[in-house]
């Protein structure tokens, strides 16, 4: 707000890893790029699938087209802006696991995004961000026992000096005010470090969690002249397991498991805009 700032570097990287049942895994797919490119790894899928293509990270509840397996992608656009003004445009991560209830298979997969800023504060003063927020997690497993589906979020916004020592640190809580490292002030409407879960049938139904579009931002104390790196970071994960049954009767509604950073699939869209 009160600062001078010059980028001196940015980076966008995306990371997709996926796991389903017996080697060989999908090894993860990496795209580092230098902005203003955008960066956009491979999807990364295990198992028989059919999987969704590239950048689709719409939310399914149910069979999701039917896959079986785990897909990990996500992607990051940005752009450099005069005067020392950053904007990050978009930033999305799903992960996704479906597996049949019975059949003794585990999966797990994940999309992350990592962009990181080198700046020189040439006149000391506050640094201020915002950006809005999308999270969507689904998890439901059969009433077997030791079937589990989990699907996280996780999201936070990190500024280092060059001695190494953090002196910003906002992960949304949703409880706002001056909390986190070096947070002056923050606003939060929900958290982003989100955790959904099914056991064995329980809860019945499904775990849902479904939260924003939201309006996030901070404000950190003075920042002194010098340089330093800014991190902001959005990671989703899921993993699924399923159990062999003991008997060869289905019963109903105990065919299939989801588990989904975006549930059967997990999704966490980030839309961010970044001053």
């Amino acid at each position: 707000t009160t600062a001078s700032i010059t980028v001196l570097s940015a980076t966008l990287n995306t990371l997709n890893a996926s796991l389903f049942s017996l080697p060989p895994p999908s090894p993860g797919t990496q795209d580092p790029q230098i902005i203003p490119a955008a960066s956009n790894a491979l999807q990364s899928t295990s198992g028989p699938g059919p999987f969704p293509g590239q950048n689709n990270y719409t939310f399914v509840a149910g069979d999701n087209l039917g896959m079986i397996g785990t897909r990990g992608d996500s992607n990051t656009s940005a752009t450099v802006t005069g005067q020392g003004r950053t904007t990050i445009a978009n930033v999305n991560n799903v992960a996704e696991g479906r597996a049949i209830s019975g059949a003794g298979d585990s999966g797990g997969s994940s999309g992350r995004n990592t962009v990181d800023y080198g700046i020189r504060i040439t006149r000391g003063g506050t640094f201020t961000f915002g950006f809005t927020a999308l999270n969507d997690l689904f998890a439901s497993t059969a009433a077997n026992p030791n079937e589990t589906a989990n699907a996280s979020t996780a999201t936070s916004i990190v500024i280092i000096n060059s001695a190494g020592d953090t002196v910003f640190n906002f992960t949304p809580d949703g409880r706002g005010g001056a909390d986190g490292t070096g947070v002056a002030s923050s606003v939060d409407p929900f958290s982003l470090q989100q955790v959904c879960g099914s056991i064995g049938g329980v809860p019945t139904g499904d775990c849902t969690t479904r939260q924003g579009p939201g309006v996030f931002g901070a404000t950190s104390f003075n920042l002194g002249v010098g340089q330093y790196s800014i991190a902001f970071r959005s990671t989703s994960q899921e993993n699924v397991v399923t159990q062999v049954r003991q008997n060869t009767v289905p019963e109903p509604g105990s065919i299939l498991l989801f588990g989904a950073g975006l549930v059967g699939m997990f999704v966490a869209r980030r839309r961010k805009h970044q001053a």
